[in-house]
């Protein structure tokens, strides 16, 4: 169920997330999952240059979900199972810090560095409009 409050980008941002999950599987499953997390480190970002520290708290809320879902999709038993388990916790971490105090520069590198972990793992399919957004993209 949706949260009361959301904003009409918010809602627009689920509601487009929810349908590209839908009917996707596997590799298609994750870029979308990184796609989203870059997407939102970049809001909250951009909340940061407008002075706006609930929005850019409430978009590092939702990264963390996101990634939350990245974490409890990896297979611990596969070849680089303990290197993601190990990323995933580092940007957990780095997350909660910045949910106390969201620095647009902090941000900003934490998003940088998601998006080459995330360019390297699952290059983005530009022939498949399904994927959503470039990396590169807010």
């Amino acid at each position: 169920m949706m949260r009361a409050g959301l904003t009409p980008s918010e809602l627009y941002t689920r509601v487009d997330l929810d349908a590209q999950i839908e009917g996707s599987s596997g590799r298609e499953l994750t870029r979308i999952c990184f796609d989203a997390l870059i997407g939102a480190l970049g809001r909250a970002a951009h909340s940061t240059t407008k002075g706006d520290r609930r929005t850019a708290v409430n978009c590092l809320a939702r990264a963390a979900a996101i990634l939350g879902g990245l974490q409890r999709s990896v297979d611990a038993e596969a070849e680089m199972g303990d290197v993601l388990i190990e990323f995933y916790g580092s940007i957990s971490a780095r997350l909660r810090d910045l949910i106390s105090l969201p620095l647009h520069s902090d941000i900003t590198e934490l998003r940088r560095d998601v998006a080459e972990v995330a360019a390297a793992l699952v290059p983005q399919d530009t022939s498949n409009a399904l994927l959503g957004t470039k990396v590169g993209a807010l």
